[in-house]
C-alpha cells in the first residue's frame, strides 16, 4: 500500500511538473489569429483600420482589450488601443475598426505610397487581453503578415 502511495505521489509531480511547463497563454490562443482586412484614409486625414479575429475553437472568447502596432511595408505606421469588449463567437470571426494613431512623418509616406498602389505587405503585432473566468485576465501575443487593400474615402 506504501508503495502504491508513493507512486501515485511521484506520477502527480510528474504530471504537475510538464503541465506547468506549458503556459496558460500558449493553451488558451491556439489557433486563434489576427487579419488586417482594410487599411482605409479618411477625408480628415485619419487613418482606420479594419481588422479580423479568427477562432477555429469550439469555445468563444472575450477579449476586453486590444492593443496592435500596424506596419506596412516594413516600417511601422503606427498603433491602435480598443478598450472596448469584443466577443469571438466558437468556430467563427469576429471583425472591428479602429483609430490608427500614426508612428510619425514617415507613417504618412508610407500610407500615401500605400495609396498609389492600393495595397501594400503589412505586419501586425497584437496583444489581446482574454477574460478567462470572472476577473482573471490572460494576456495572449498575436502576431501576422500579409498582404492589405488601402484605399480612401
Amino acid at each position: 500500500m506504501k508503495s502504491l502511495l508513493s507512486s501515485l505521489l511521484l506520477l502527480t509531480l510528474v504530471l504537475g511538473g510538464l503541465t506547468s511547463c506549458t503556459s496558460t497563454s500558449t493553451i488558451i490562443a491556439t489557433g486563434l489569429r489576427i487579419e488586417l482586412t482594410q487599411v482605409q484614409r479618411m477625408s480628415n486625414g485619419e487613418v482606420q483600420v479594419t481588422w479580423r479575429f479568427h477562432n477555429p475553437n469550439v469555445v468563444s472568447y472575450l477579449f476586453s482589450k486590444v492593443s496592435l502596432r500596424v506596419a506596412l511595408d516594413g516600417t511601422q505606421i503606427g498603433t491602435i488601443e480598443d478598450k472596448s469588449p469584443l466577443g469571438l463567437p466558437a468556430a467563427n470571426h469576429a471583425d472591428r475598426t479602429g483609430i490608427l494613431v500614426p508612428a510619425g512623418g514617415a507613417a504618412n509616406q508610407i500610407i500615401e505610397q500605400a495609396l498609389a498602389r492600393g495595397s501594400a505587405p503589412y505586419r501586425v503585432d497584437s496583444t489581446v487581453w482574454v477574460l478567462i473566468v470572472d476577473d482573471e485576465i490572460e494576456k495572449i501575443p498575436l502576431s501576422r503578415t500579409g498582404s492589405v487593400p488601402v484605399i480612401a474615402q
